[in-house]
């Protein structure tokens, strides 16, 4: 079974704890016909007008949102967060399992990961890599992104002709986390998430997190030991690009553990 070779204080880990519920194939066989025209061409440019339309209306009533939601981030209303955050994680993983399966992809497995104390669904669509076309497996690493936006732009087209006070303010952590946390986190390719995949392949530079890791290593040694001995594995423009990225997934994580410190 997956894990049963870790440490047995890696199992009792109460900060990651993961929870399998099996394949899902059976379950997204279903849902392809009734959802998977979602990530077809068409509706992707549907999509794109309808953000748009959304982007629009919230910038035209700026305002009014940010005077009605600035109590989001008071601990009073941490509960809904966690409830708004929730729901999303579950269709974004959805998102990037149809996408997966569309392309032939297998789902190996989906549960629940207990991070942080905070439930989140996952999904491993892992055989994406597999894909011959980096263009599939960039489409597969957004699609989580692109349902989130979608739940965002008709959250906030709902909230502009909603009347009920209750409504309003569900509607109103639904568009702040399926916005500036998906941005935040899930786009952001300095953190392990779709963002670092997408452009690993953009880039065309497998395991860049690694391979960044590795350069800056040796960039440290011959700079603070003065070891000059071997020559770089990685050179020219690739090199100067795994530095920089390198560098900037260092700063963020520092600031990642500071705020968390905080």
């Amino acid at each position: 079974t997956p894990g049963a070779h870790k440490p047995f204080w890696k199992k009792l880990n109460p900060l990651w704890q993961k929870i399998p519920f099996g394949r899902p194939d059976a379950l997204l066989r279903s849902l392809q016909p009734a959802l998977g025209w979602m990530f077809s061409r068409p509706a992707t440019i549907l999509a794109m007008v309808l953000m748009i339309i959304a982007g629009l209306t919230l910038s035209a009533n700026w305002e009014r949102f940010t005077a009605s939601s600035a109590n989001v981030i008071s601990h009073q209303n941490w509960l809904w967060l966690l409830i708004a955050w929730i729901g999303l994680k579950f269709f974004h993983e959805i998102g990037h399992a149809l996408v997966c399966h569309r392309y032939g992809g297998n789902i190996r497995e989906t549960g629940l990961v207990i991070a942080f104390f905070a439930p989140l669904a996952y999904v491993d669509a892992s055989s994406c890599w597999s894909f011959r076309s980096r263009w599939q497996r960039i489409h597969t690493a957004l699609a989580g992104v692109y349902v989130e936006l979608i739940i965002a732009s008709l959250s906030i087209l709902a909230w502009k002709w909603c009347d009920s006070v209750v409504l309003r303010h569900v509607l109103q952590n639904t568009i702040i986390m399926a916005s500036v946390s998906t941005l935040l986190f899930n786009l952001n390719p300095l953190m392990k998430f779709d963002g670092y995949y997408v452009l690993s392949d953009l880039l065309q530079i497998p395991n860049l997190s690694t391979q960044a890791n590795s350069v800056l290593t040796d960039l440290a040694r011959r700079i603070f030991f003065g070891d000059s001995g071997s020559r770089p594995t990685v050179i020219g423009r690739q090199r100067w690009v795994l530095m920089t990225y390198g560098a900037a997934a260092m700063v963020w994580r520092l600031l990642v553990t500071l705020s968390l410190l905080i």
